[in-house]
């Protein structure tokens, strides 16, 4: 069956995901991985679906438009070559890291300098920002990361997070997950 990258981006609204899947679902597709988030009032898909081999491109990017014009969404459909659609072979050593405290410009970039410097390839990002919330009542800002860990040594990696964390003014944390259970 070929793989499929689908994206979708646009006004966050109800019914979004139902409306793609249910697209998705006529033609007898699959969803493999996928991604979904809603960042203040926009709404953004990222997903890798299988078709049967009977469904054409014309067909699905046909299909698509509807989602696009009912939903009001900018939509890409890129065919995967058979290298992309290999899955990584699963580390054994994963971490969360945590960042929080008053925002301020650079906290994503020193971060993940420093992890991208020692050897943690990031998997996935999430960050919000708050009104308020800190003791001096600015913004706050919280930093969610997944990563795999490859040769790093967690010990020297948390002392220099921790380290970074006094610098910039924010709480950070790292925490080793054993990849094996999953």
């Amino acid at each position: 069956m070929p793989y499929y990258l689908l994206t979708a981006a646009g006004p966050d609204k109800a019914g979004i995901v139902a409306a793609a899947a249910e697209i998705l679902y006529e033609l007898g597709c699959n969803l493999e991985d996928s991604a979904m988030t809603r960042l203040r009032g926009e709404f953004a898909i990222l997903l890798i679906f299988t078709a049967p081999a009977k469904t054409s491109l014309t067909e699905l990017r046909r299909r698509l438009q509807r989602l696009e014009k009912s939903h009001g969404l900018t939509v890409q459909l890129k065919p995967m070559k058979p290298r992309e659609t290999l899955e990584p072979p699963r580390p054994q050593r994963l971490c969360l890291v945590t960042v929080y405290g008053a925002d301020k410009p650079g906290i994503v970039y020193r971060v993940t300098r420093l992890l991208s410097k020692n050897g943690v390839n990031i998997t996935d990002v999430t960050t919000h920002r708050t009104a308020a919330g800190t003791a001096k009542g600015a913004a706050g800002y919280i930093l969610y990361l997944e990563g795999e860990l490859a040769g790093a040594d967690t010990d020297r990696l948390q002392g220099l997070l921790q380290d970074l964390g006094r610098e910039l003014g924010v709480t950070v944390a790292l925490k080793p997950v054993d990849a094996e259970p999953l």
